[in-house]
């Protein structure tokens, strides 16, 4: 059955390492916003392009899918609002969900500082929260699969 494994946590929580541990196990891709800012020249963050980044992702997601393919989207995601499209998207086209919140704590890639991680800390939803902001219903959603990874 086709599985896209959304994996969620603050910068720095594991999310990548975890990401490529699941892509090779499984025989699948994985998507990052942060693959959009990968050029040649290095790792280029630049917040105009958010929106673009987080928009090719969902498309290279949604394209897997679409193929019959299992995917693994790995994003901070600390609010439902941010990912539900991807559960969205999923249910739609009778894939199985399964949510892994990272817990590590790890040098975060990207140079964010403290204050920062802090914030998405700060605003970060639980999978309790999100299962009931979901209202969580199984003939709706099928087989969601919460867990947490690490820390």
């Amino acid at each position: 059955m086709v599985t896209l494994y959304i994996i969620r946590g603050v910068s720095g929580s594991g999310k990548t390492t975890l990401a490529k541990e699941i892509a090779a196990r499984e025989h699948c891709l994985y998507f990052e916003a942060d693959m959009w800012f990968e050029k040649d020249e290095g790792y280029i963050f630049d917040a105009r392009e958010l929106p673009q980044a987080h928009e090719w992702c969902f498309n290279e997601v949604a394209d897997e899918i679409a193929h019959g393919r299992s995917v693994i989207v790995s994003n901070t995601f600390t609010r439902l609002w941010e990912f539900r499209k991807y559960i969205d998207l999923a249910i739609d086209k009778g894939a199985k969900v399964r949510i892994i919140t990272c817990r590590g704590c790890y040098q975060n890639t990207h140079g964010l500082t403290e204050a920062m991680v802090a914030k998405q800390v700060a605003r970060f939803q639980s999978n309790l929260e999100i299962g009931n902001d979901l209202k969580y219903n199984a003939v709706r959603f099928g087989s969601i699969v919460f867990s947490n990874h690490g820390g």
